[in-house]
């Protein structure tokens, strides 16, 4: 449990390098608060309750929330505790609580009496103050079961035409052009108007970059490498889909793309991979145009609770070159944000659009990560089935590091739709 660094300890210096123990620390060398910052105060907090649904209560019940209190000298009702009844992002009812009794180093339950009758599918929101002022955790917990939306099942395909350099799927008004030759999504029309794309592209980067030595260099290259030396061997159609064969030093196997009535597109694919090694994400890359600089996303986070300008955060909107600066999160590279280019894990929707509102969203069920990152001309986004914590002093505590062998299929399917046809 204990901390290795509570501050970066690394300085550049006037040549360029740098010197010191390296940035370890949950807050900078400018004492900013790094996204860990906010990780460690939820994992040390001593209030502890679980972040996830709560039961409904019987009419007329209060709502019910079970807490741990791992102070060891102070009681509960020593805290000040409001809370919010939250409907759609708008408060409806909000109270504070009297009467606490949860001694410390033990387990309660604390009750809320909202007067509104109808609760089941809002928030309850509690923030915890200690005497001397300042917040001890806060927590948004919704009340019955999510009502999250899956991934839409493919609704009646739509329509492959076949024209003398590309496969079009189509739509509801929506095509997508993929060129024989390369097996490319090289272009999507609505309305009359193209929007030039490019991928997919396999992408398994290594989970361990170059070595950090000699004195924290700074430029030591991303790991955004697609796999090496693309093959394509066919571009066919089966039905309405279009199947790409592809040859890569890592792996070798197919992309499926289909669209359906709806103007959605799948796209399927599945990997045997040639060679072992341990990778940091497995997935496919698509290319938008460099106007496509605004993410935003909506995801299954860890904690209920996140400041506002956290990347990790459940719900979120980030530029890849903001105006401001200042907070950690918009530290920015030739890459994008911190906010940006940060991978987004277990994402339910995610949209990458210009100005114009223009761009294309992501639909998933929460298995899927997205990572976008600025690259000359064109705005590059992976999707990856496989994502894991990457590779730092400690190796393998989040259990999901997986050492890939020849053999292994890696395969996954990502759905595209347009997020304003009017573009």
């Amino acid at each position: 449990g204990a901390l290795w660094a509570g501050i970066d300890v690394v300085f550049t210096l006037p040549s360029g390098e740098s010197a010191g123990y390296g940035p370890w620390g949950f807050i900078d060398g400018a004492r900013r608060e790094k996204p860990e910052y906010w990780h460690v105060k939820k994992v040390y907090s001593p209030v502890r309750i679980a972040e996830e649904p709560l039961a409904v209560p019987a009419a007329g019940e209060p709502v019910v929330v079970r807490v741990a209190n791992r102070h060891d000298f102070t009681n509960l009702g020593e805290l000040r505790v409001d809370w919010q009844l939250i409907d759609r992002g708008a408060i409806v009812e909000w109270g504070a609580l009297n009467g606490i009794d949860v001694a410390p180093r033990s387990e309660g339950a604390i009750s809320v009496q909202p007067k509104t009758e109808t609760i089941d599918g809002k928030t309850l929101g509690l923030v915890f103050t200690s005497p001397q002022g300042f917040v001890v955790d806060s927590f948004m917990l919704p009340i019955g079961a999510p009502k999250e939306a899956p991934i839409p099942a493919m609704d009646t395909p739509g329509s492959l035409e076949d024209t003398a350099d590309a496969f079009v799927l189509s739509g509801s008004g929506v095509r997508w052009h993929i060129d024989k030759a390369t097996g490319q999504v090289v272009r999507v029309e609505s309305g009359g108007v193209a929007m030039t794309l490019g991928g997919p592209a396999l992408m398994m980067p290594p989970l361990k970059s170059d070595a950090c030595e000699p004195k924290y260099r700074a430029g030591i290259a991303p790991l955004n490498a697609m796999c090496a030396n693309a093959r394509v061997e066919s571009v066919t159609a089966d039905g309405a889909a279009v199947v790409v064969r592809v040859c890569y030093d890592e792996a070798e196997g197919e992309y499926r793309l289909a669209a359906d009535s709806a103007g959605r597109l799948r796209l399927g694919y599945r990997f045997v991979v040639s060679r072992e090694f341990q990778p940091r994400q497995v997935g496919v890359v698509l290319d938008l145009p460099r106007a496509c600089d605004t993410l935003e996303w909506q995801r299954k986070a860890q904690w209920s609770v996140y400041p506002l300008d956290h990347i990790g955060r459940a719900r979120g909107k980030a530029r890849a070159f903001p105006e401001a600066n200042g907070p950690w999160a918009l530290d920015t590279t030739a890459l994008g944000s911190a906010d940006f280019r940060s991978s987004k894990d277990e994402i339910l929707s995610a949209s990458l659009s210009g100005t114009d509102g223009a761009g294309l969203r992501l639909v998933s069920d929460g298995h899927q990560t997205a990572r976008a990152f600025v690259d000359g001309e064109h705005v590059r986004w992976l999707v990856a089935g496989y994502s894991n914590a990457g590779r730092g002093f400690q190796t393998g505590l989040d259990g999901r590091e997986i050492t890939l062998k020849p053999g292994d299929v890696v395969e996954d399917e990502v759905v595209l739709e347009i997020l304003n046809v009017e573009f």
